[in-house]
């Protein structure tokens, strides 16, 4: 008997197959070119930046395509595209991207970047290896960078760098602030985080520490409606918490948001101590409360770029010590994040930096946050060293 055929017999994954490959063709072709322009080639042969949907692969390239005037790439096939993820094909919204497998016959002048599975190295003007392994000790064959900890692949899309830069003029109204997911069965931090050289508050435990002994200082915003309020008016001693499940800031909404707060709340995230709220915050001039500095690379500094503590008796003085800090002093540190930022996590300054080294080899260390990877590192680790 025969079998008649519809979209309707697909299967659910049939059907999300079908989906992405029916977007892949169009996108795959408009990206075909040339790279003999290109300043950079990007050559991956690995999985690992289609780790978390996907969201390094897109920053390294949205950011190298945000310093260079145009950039290739050797592989973006079918299977590719699938396991990128949301983020990773965002990287077809680059208009300076281009996807050529061919290596450029004239390399005296260009730059390669590359994993771990390397093509042919000869002739380049310099070379970077990317590895992701952040648990390994510093190298000391090769000359070696440690990538700036990124921001959420949304902010890469729908802020321009002058947007951000302007937004750190804003009016702060918000003394301190936090809006976030705090579910348990996410937040409550993992078991290699009490092993030596982590000692990590989790998300959920700083939050209830806070609203335990801090109660009476404390707004709760549940809605819109309870927000509004208070970024109208001044709030020097508030606390404002608030709950994503409750309240949910849309993406284009969230930078002008943080950038009206004096101070901001960045507990650690899942599997990663590291919050990419953390680098957004000090991306509009809001200082971070955190009790992760030395993740960052150079770490960040008690009262000078970050308000830190360990324990949880510190951080309710920490609390305090921010509801009762003159404003001389938060305008100083404001400038002192600015000045970090601008230093140490802009990616335009970093690919400068990268791109005028005399080093024909270097290695670049990325932190794609995998637990595999996490859980392997100790005090000497590239990421802390």
């Amino acid at each position: 008997m025969a079998v008649g055929f519809s979209i309707s017999n697909v299967s659910k994954q049939g059907k999300k197959t079908l989906s992405i490959l029916t977007s892949y063709i169009p996108q795959i072709l408009s990206k075909q070119g040339s790279s003999c322009q290109a300043e950079v080639y990007v050559s991956i042969r690995g999985n690992t930046l289609f780790h978390d949907n996907g969201r390094y692969l897109f920053v390294l390239l949205k950011t190298l395509a945000s310093s260079f005037s145009k950039v290739a790439i050797n592989r973006l096939s079918l299977t590719d595209y699938y396991r990128m993820g949301t983020y990773g094909r965002k990287i077809f919204s680059i208009s300076n991207l281009v996807v050529d497998n061919s290596l450029p016959a004239e390399r005296k002048d260009r730059l390669l970047i590359y994993d771990r599975s390397a093509p042919d190295l000869s002739g380049w003007r310099s070379r970077i290896r990317i590895e992701t392994d952040i648990s390994l000790a510093q190298p000391d064959d090769v000359p070696w960078v440690l990538m700036p900890y990124c921001m959420h692949p949304n902010v890469y899309t729908l802020f321009e760098r002058a947007e951000i830069q302007a937004l750190r003029c804003s009016a702060r109204t918000l003394r301190l602030f936090f809006t976030g997911s705090v579910r348990p069965s996410l937040y409550s931090g993992r078991g290699f985080w009490q092993t030596a050289g982590f000692d990590l508050m989790s998300r959920v435990q700083i939050i209830d520490t806070i609203k335990a002994n801090l109660g009476d200082a404390i707004a709760q915003i549940d809605t819109q409606e309870d927000l509004d309020p208070l970024l109208s008016a001044d709030a020097p001693n508030k606390i404002v918490l608030g709950d994503s499940q409750q309240i949910y800031v849309q993406p284009r909404n969230w930078l002008p948001l943080l950038s009206r707060c004096n101070f901001f709340i960045c507990p650690p995230g899942i599997d990663m101590p590291l919050c990419h709220n953390a680098i957004e915050a000090m991306a509009v001039g809001t200082i971070p409360l955190l009790n992760y500095p030395h993740w960052f690379s150079p770490g960040l500094e008690d009262l000078h770029t970050c308000i830190s503590y360990r324990t949880e008796s510190e951080l309710i003085e920490k609390v305090g010590l921010i509801c009762s800090m003159p404003v001389a002093q938060i305008a100083e540190m404001r400038e002192n994040v600015i000045h970090y930022y601008e230093t140490h996590l802009a990616f335009d300054g970093f690919y400068q930096r990268l791109n005028s080294t005399n080093h024909p080899q270097q290695t670049l260390f990325l932190n794609t946050g995998d637990r595999n990877i996490l859980e392997r590192i100790t005090p000497t680790s590239v990421i802390w060293g």
